[in-house]
């Protein structure tokens, strides 16, 4: 009889799945038995082969099936169909390469494929600059390691005109470190490049100011600098800052210094003292912060004394307990260059000392009060005027400074009239009661020297107060 018709079929559908086993499991039509057993020998592991003969198959497909099973030998697993109209595969690749060439090698199929993450290469020579343009904006080219940190640098520098940076291996150590410190740089410049060129780092520009190039080349160790800055700036010849240490041990600051940062620290290093009265003024000259930090120092072993800088000089004069404080205040200041400092300190003699600590002692504890925002004595304040006097005549040998201070109510200048006034009138009282008015003399500070916050009721309560400066003569 004559050979069985065969069929045709519609929708002619066909595929090939590849599992990872790597055996194949074939479905569908084709139009020769003869291309059934050929795609089942290419694909050597077979798990099933149900392909079934029928004609109706659109042209080319013979040559497509075979297309499809060489693109399943490139992936680990997956699917290639015919649906009747359109070619598809789809699963995971097993190489990024093999993914990139399956997508560009089968123009006109629907490809939904996953493969591994592209592959980082080596640079060699690995290279990368930053470049800052006179707009602030930056270019970047080069290699970094991570994508995270080409975005990182971008977000850091925040005006970005370009950013060609590729990722590759290959980095030296610290690497991604100094990308940050080279960009940190480039901030201090109007303008410059920062560039690692395989083996060295490398800064060039101009910086902002001279003493942000200073410490660019500074910090910057082992980095090959080529920066031009603003010429240095000179010191201003009328440069002045005073520390003064009163009887009671406040100190008080007035003056320049070269820094916030600089007033804060000798702030808490003469005790914690108000800075307000500082001025900020850059440059200070030569030394000035070393020459100051030990002038602090020096000041507070002094019973009271002053500290001072001006026409390029240091001045510390006051009074030490004795022989062994005056010389470690000696050596203190011998550690800086001599020739810039001027010292006068004295040794209080032992019988000062026992007076002005009687003095000093009996003040501290029994107020003298006077009537509001006046310098009129209270009467229950005569027997304390009565007692100093008697101690003060018990030191003939000492000149006695009476140093007025108020709160900060009122203006300030309002505040240093009151505070003198107030010293004066200590000073008449003490001269009623038989001390030598040679002897005596009113200073007033106003609300200058604190010694508490003015921000409560307790605190401008001890800074209203009247000290007592002994002092030998």
């Amino acid at each position: 009889s004559p050979p069985k018709p065969i069929p045709i079929a519609n929708p002619y559908i066909w595929s090939a799945e590849k599992q990872k086993d790597n055996s194949f499991i074939f479905s569908g039509y084709v139009p020769q038995e003869s291309l059934k057993n050929y795609l089942a020998l290419l694909a050597e592991n077979v798990a099933a082969n149900n392909l079934s003969i029928a004609k109706g198959q659109p042209l080319d497909f013979s040559d497509n099936t075979l297309i499809a099973l060489n693109a399943l030998k490139e992936l680990e697993y997956g699917k290639a169909s015919f649906d009747g109209k359109n070619w598809l595969l789809s699963g995971k690749a097993k190489t990024y390469e093999g993914a990139q060439k399956l997508k560009s090698d089968l123009t006109g199929w629907n490809i939904n494929i996953t493969s591994p993450p592209k592959p980082i290469p080596i640079a060699n020579p690995y290279i990368w600059s930053a470049e800052k343009q006179k707009d602030n904006s930056f270019i970047f080219s080069g290699y970094v390691p991570q994508e995270s940190l080409k975005n990182y640098l971008a977000l850091l520098a925040e005006n970005v005109a370009a950013n060609n940076l590729s990722i590759a291996k290959g980095q030296p150590l610290s690497f991604s470190d100094n990308t940050l410190i080279a960009l940190n740089a480039l901030k201090e410049l109007e303008y410059g490049k920062a560039s690692f060129d395989g083996e060295n780092w490398l800064l060039s520009g101009k910086a902002k100011t001279y003493e942000g190039a200073q410490k660019l080349k500074s910090d910057l160790t082992g980095w090959n600098i080529n920066i031009t800055s603003p010429p240095k700036p000179v010191a201003s010849k009328d440069y002045r800052f005073v520390a003064t240490k009163l009887a009671d041990g406040t100190i008080g600051l007035i003056g320049d210094v070269p820094t916030k940062e600089t007033a804060n620290y000798i702030g808490i290093l003469a005790g914690k003292v108000a800075t307000d009265k500082l001025n900020i003024l850059s440059p200070a000259p030569d030394d000035f912060k070393r020459n100051l930090f030990n002038g602090i120092r020096a000041l507070k072993m002094l019973q009271h004394g002053q500290l001072s800088f001006r026409a390029q000089q240091w001045y510390l004069n006051g009074i030490a307990d004795n022989k062994k404080v005056r010389d470690d205040i000696i050596a203190i200041i011998n550690e800086l260059k001599r020739d810039e400092w001027n010292l006068n300190i004295k040794i209080e003699k032992p019988e000062i000392s026992l007076c002005r600590k009687d003095i000093e002692e009996f003040a501290k504890n029994n107020a003298i009060l006077f009537d509001v925002g006046k310098a009129i004595i209270k009467p229950e304040s005569e027997p304390i005027i009565e007692r100093l006097a008697l101690l003060m005549n018990n030191c003939k040998d000492a000149d006695i400074h009476v140093q007025g201070h108020t709160d900060s109510d009122g203006s300030f200048a309002r505040n240093m009239t009151l505070s003198v006034d107030r010293a004066e009138a200590v000073v008449n009282a003490l001269i009623e009661k038989g001390v030598d008015q040679k002897r005596l003399f009113a200073i007033g500070y106003g609300e200058s020297m604190p010694i508490a916050t003015n921000e409560t009721i307790e605190g401008k309560r001890q800074n209203r107060r009247t000290v007592f400066s002994i002092i030998g003569q």
